[in-house]
């Protein structure tokens, strides 16, 4: 490969500068000004973020399904999903709290998709749509844990 990158402007098609000496001129913008470069991150993450949250409300099912197959794939677990496999409630089934997206991250209130049994993996007889705070409650913990949980806060209620 070449030291120089290519170029439309010139005669022979490569930029005048190599690569390694471009970036080191980079670097050295970049630390004579540090507020100059903040304030377009910032500008470009403020863009980003409206957008995402856009794309979010438009179509939930679609990004439920890109989060959910990407801790698949993280996680190294089996994903056979299409979007339209996940169907968000108006409430959660768990708690009965109305499901909504926030701007920001996610939210008590968020749904999440969640696997009723974990090591079956992403499949669509193996999920369902929850808030968040259902998801984290439920965690990894088993139906006879939660039961002596609601048992033993019934007890100290009482």
């Amino acid at each position: 490969t070449s030291l120089f990158n290519f170029s439309k402007a010139s005669r022979d098609g490569l930029q005048s500068w190599c690569r390694p000496c471009l970036a080191e001129a980079a670097k050295e913008y970049y630390w004579k000004n540090p507020e100059k470069h903040r304030a377009y991150a910032n500008s470009r993450e403020k863009i980003n973020a409206a957008l995402f949250f856009k794309r979010k409300k438009k179509n939930p099912s679609n990004y439920l399904y890109i989060c959910a197959k990407s801790r698949a794939k993280k996680k190294g677990i089996h994903f056979d999903l299409k979007p339209e496999d996940i169907i968000i409630p108006k409430l959660c089934p768990v708690l009965g709290i109305k499901l909504r997206f926030s701007k920001g991250c996610a939210t008590d209130f968020s749904p999440t998709v969640d696997r009723i049994i974990p090591t079956l993996g992403y499949i669509p007889s193996n999920i369902v749509v929850i808030s968040k705070r259902a998801n984290r409650i439920k965690g990894d913990a088993t139906a006879a844990e939660l039961y002596t949980i609601a048992k033993w806060l019934a007890k100290l209620t009482k």
